[in-house]
């Protein structure tokens, strides 16, 4: 498998999960870069506001790496480790097997 044996896949992942995990302005020159999702973990984590995480996260990737393809994100709050758990499908262009990632964001105090 070409993804694998070059090891392409791992620097897809790596890339989705900096996006994810990127807040706006962290990044000097590119302000706009990132998910911006902190500001969510202290939020009431209700439907409209998953939905709304799981756009962001959708959008951002196919904004900011425009090499992959989103195929589904799945959020869930994890309220023993006071966070969320995200999980991104995608798929590389040009390659038909998808690709995961998970992350796990978490409120630091």
């Amino acid at each position: 498998d070409l993804v694998r044996s070059r090891g392409l896949g791992d620097v897809y992942k790596r890339q989705v999960k900096n996006i994810i995990l990127t807040n706006r302005y962290e990044r000097p020159f590119n302000s706009d870069f990132g998910c911006n999702l902190r500001g969510f973990l202290f939020e009431n984590l209700t439907e409209p506001v998953m939905v709304l995480i799981k756009d962001r996260v959708a959008m951002a990737i196919e904004k900011y790496e425009p090499r992959v393809s989103v195929e589904d994100v799945v959020v869930r709050e994890d309220e023993t480790n006071n966070g969320l758990d995200i999980m991104v499908s995608f798929l590389i262009n040009g390659v038909e097997e998808p690709i995961s990632v998970s992350t796990f964001l978490q409120r630091v105090r």
